[in-house]
């Protein structure tokens, strides 16, 4: 409660899911409230962005990200 002998465990971005949804004790429509949650606080960060006239992403580099994220994780098979 003071804030005294913490650690970062993990530190994610927008994008991350809360681990918490994947529960086998929880619900499917409250993890999907949860994440519908989580995207409207994101696209709300977006809008307060534009609004102050910070640059959005160009679709070309969206798709750049992409093509890196792909080539990056292609050696990697998915888990089960």
């Amino acid at each position: 409660m003071a804030g005294r002998d913490l650690a970062i465990v993990e530190l994610n971005g927008a994008t991350a899911e809360c681990t918490n949804i994947y529960d086998p004790g929880g619900s499917l429509w409250p993890a999907y409230r949860q994440l519908f949650r989580q995207w409207r606080l994101v696209f709300e960060i977006g809008a307060e962005n534009r609004r102050l006239g910070r640059p959005a992403t160009s679709n070309q580099r969206l798709l750049a990200l992409l093509r890196t994220h792909l080539t990056a994780s292609s050696p990697f098979p998915l888990s089960d």
